[in-house]
């Protein structure tokens, strides 16, 4: 495995807001596997086009997964929320303890935006 890959340049994915509209993460997003309810890792920061990860482990680019989000908010709100994404970007961390990877949106549904948008608007 190369410590760097990517598919997306400058580690960024497709934002319908734009790449300077990605919103970092300061609250509790877990990303589950939705096959086995594995911890996959933790959202650094999200878009509504898609996520950054900070995982224990390595995500090859281009896999597509099944996941679930479990959402817990300062505000008090808690969700979970199913969605389909693949991997864009994939890279070592700086202190080699885990990995990041860029998530990438597939066909998301349409509460799965609303809480994309609800988290969003509690980080602007």
């Amino acid at each position: 495995m190369k410590d760097t890959e990517r598919l997306a340049s400058d580690d960024q994915i497709s934002c319908d807001l734009g790449p300077d509209e990605r919103y970092a993460v300061d609250f509790f997003i877990r990303v589950i596997h939705e096959r086995d309810g594995g911890l996959l890792g933790d959202v650094v920061d999200l878009c509504l086009g898609g996520m950054k990860l900070m995982s224990e482990v390595h995500l090859p680019i281009a896999g597509t997964y099944t996941l679930r989000m479990h959402v817990a908010m300062e505000n008090g709100f808690r969700c979970q929320v199913s969605f389909a994404a693949t991997s864009a970007w994939a890279k070592r961390s700086e202190d080699g303890r885990h990995f990041y990877a860029g998530l990438q949106f597939l066909e998301p549904t349409a509460e799965f935006l609303q809480v994309v948008q609800r988290i969003i608007s509690e980080l602007e």
